[in-house]
């Protein structure tokens, strides 16, 4: 597994550079640019791309849990070096020796790295000149993104306790999904065993002070199909609902403004994963159907909107006014939205 998964760290890191040294001020402050996981921006490319500089870590990615036997992968969120960047700098964090990052975009050589107790699973969100990240132990941390120096740090479960999870030692609340922040507000999730409590909280960007902490959705697994949710994955955020993977289920769904529960997702049989997105504030969120993965949507109630949004084969998407793109294991299809909807007008 690990000689398969450093090549795939190699390329974000080339590519992901590589997309944000053409932006020089919007730059990619967080995994797939912005809170509804667009993978879209404003900026253009340079006419003609080089490889400028290389950077191999010194340790391929150790993913959380091992692939399925029998089904697809669902849960590829830690599987990769993911990078975001600005001014400058580039950030990751590490899985394996609990750092995180910061490389000098021009040159590939390090600025400055930074010690936390667990593993660092996801790529750092960077806001107003810090960069906000989560950890195996527990603890949510900002940072300065200049110089790496602690800012503060929060932790969401009630102790230090800790336990061997995963091969490694961990919090017993481990922060399992990104630190998203839209609008001055971070969010995250911590936890993953429900009836040891689990954590969806939101705190003030400049001091980490709470805004608000839902604590009751380890209590209510009788409610929900499948066990209920455990947080993990990067969190997807529509003007007003919080989205939040549960690992191999599917995302529920939770007010931005106090954090009550609104809903969770639950479509027919096995159907889940960590990949989603938001367009025109529906979610879009991976599933599994017969080994085939495909894309549901979902409106702000949580119904399925009609039939599933894309029935073909798919694992990724990139969504814009006028095209879809899917990845497909054949290629990339390109759709367009707008002829695509006239013909649904008239065959309805």
């Amino acid at each position: 597994m690990k000689k398969l998964l450093i090549p795939i760290s190699l390329i974000c890191l080339i590519f992901g550079i590589n997309c944000c040294t053409s932006e020089k001020q919007e730059g990619w402050p967080t995994y797939r640019h912005d809170a509804a996981r667009s993978a879209i921006t404003t900026g253009t490319l340079a006419s003609r791309l080089y490889l400028r500089w290389i950077y191999k870590p010194a340790h391929a990615p150790q993913p959380a849990w091992y692939q399925p036997s029998e089904e697809l992968p669902r849960m590829q969120d830690d599987n990769a070096y993911f990078v975001t960047a600005a001014d400058g700098i580039a950030y990751f964090g590490c899985s394996v020796d609990n750092k995180v990052y910061a490389l000098d975009i021009l040159e590939g050589e390090e600025k400055w790295t930074f010690f936390t107790q667990g593993p660092v699973r996801f790529a750092p969100t960077i806001y107003k000149g810090n960069i906000y990240f989560g950890s195996d132990d527990g603890y949510v941390y900002c940072l300065k993104a200049k110089n790496g120096k602690l800012i503060w740090k929060f932790r969401a479960g009630p102790n230090e306790k800790k336990l061997l999870g995963n091969e490694r030692m961990i919090s017993l609340w481990p922060v399992r999904t990104s630190v998203l922040v839209d609008n001055g507000i971070v969010y995250f999730g911590a936890g993953i065993f429900p009836y040891e409590g689990l954590y969806i909280c939101a705190l003030d960007a400049g001091d980490g002070d709470i805004i608000w902490k839902n604590d009751t959705m380890g209590d209510r697994l009788y409610e929900l199909k499948y066990s209920g949710i455990s947080p993990h994955g990067y969190l997807i955020a529509s003007d007003s609902i919080l989205y939040v993977p549960s690992g191999r289920s599917m995302p529920a769904a939770f007010s931005k403004t106090n954090g009550k529960f609104l809903y969770y997702l639950t479509p027919q049989g096995k159907s889940g994963g960590t990949w989603g997105l938001v367009s025109d504030n529906t979610l879009i969120a991976g599933v599994e159907r017969n080994g085939i993965p495909v894309k549901t949507s979902y409106d702000k109630t949580g119904e399925t909107e009609g039939d599933v949004f894309a029935s073909f084969g798919g694992s990724d998407m990139v969504i814009t006014p006028n095209i879809a793109c899917v990845l497909t294991g054949k290629g990339i299809y390109a759709i367009d939205r707008i002829k695509y909807l006239a013909i649904k007008e008239k065959l309805e």
